[in-house]
């Protein structure tokens, strides 16, 4: 791939994370040869350490963050108004959040609050978007408050725009379930 400044900055802290390492464990001996408590003395003398390795730490990620920020803004200069991730499907959250990156989402809130129901729409949104693009990546919804089969109940009625929860459903209406259904298989294989 490409060589940028930010994959050489982080090369370059890889390779002084290795030599730190080197040196930590030099330092560590030395403090416990010849100590009344070696492990005491090997304990300070880390604790020491690991405050020094925050500050440079912090330093190195600040200059890779920097770099990164100048990307982004470089990126958003050559395509206005367009997102970086994933589209959510909601034009203003897409907006406030630059769409979905990789990674974990976790949503929070009291109980009753709609985060599963939210995060089941938000989920379903997104994998008929992937699914129109040809993108063959997952998606993953859990829940503390909801089975498997509530969630595949949700997303069935979400589809078909039938409430479950109403009942009696004509012939008409269970042929929409039944379509939702497929649908709903064709996002989750």
């Amino acid at each position: 791939g490409d060589v940028t400044s930010a994959t050489v900055i982080k090369k370059l802290c890889d390779m002084a994370k290795r030599r730190e390492m080197q040196d930590v464990a030099a330092h560590l001996a030395e403090a416990a040869v010849g100590a009344d408590d070696p492990d005491a003395a090997a304990s300070e003398q880390l604790t020491r350490l690991m405050e020094q390795e925050s500050d440079s730490e912090d330093r190195a990620r600040n200059i890779g963050d920097v770099q990164e920020l100048i990307d982004v803004f470089h990126w958003k200069s050559e395509n206005p108004g367009a997102i970086r991730g994933m589209s959510t499907g909601y034009t203003k959250l897409d907006k406030i959040t630059d769409g979905l990156h990789p990674g974990l989402i976790v949503l929070g809130g009291k109980t009753s609050d709609g985060k599963s129901t939210f995060a089941l729409n938000l989920l379903l949104r997104v994998a008929e978007g992937m699914r129109d693009r040809g993108d063959k990546r997952a998606c993953w919804l859990g829940s503390f408050e909801m089975s498997a089969i509530d969630i595949q109940l949700r997303a069935a009625s979400r589809l078909s725009g039938y409430p479950l929860s109403d009942g009696g459903l004509t012939n008409a209406q269970m042929q929409e379930l039944s379509k939702a259904v497929k649908l709903l298989r064709s996002l989750l294989s």
